[in-house]
């Protein structure tokens, strides 16, 4: 929780592709707001992420 409420905000997303195949792959994540859509090699994934807040943090561990 922070100054702003409770951050219950992490969301996995499984494509059931395999990526490891020593070949390259075209990922493309689009959001607006909770919604995203994330397109791997021309299909595409829509869901909406977990938590109240709507941007979107690449650098998690």
């Amino acid at each position: 929780s922070n100054q702003l409420g409770p951050i219950y905000g992490h969301t996995s997303v499984m494509t059931g592709t395999l990526l490891d195949d020593h070949h390259w792959h075209s990922v493309v994540i689009e959001r607006q707001g909770r919604s995203i859509n994330l397109t791997l090699d021309r299909s595409v994934q829509h869901f909406r992420t977990n938590g109240e807040f709507d941007y979107l943090d690449l650098d998690y561990e």
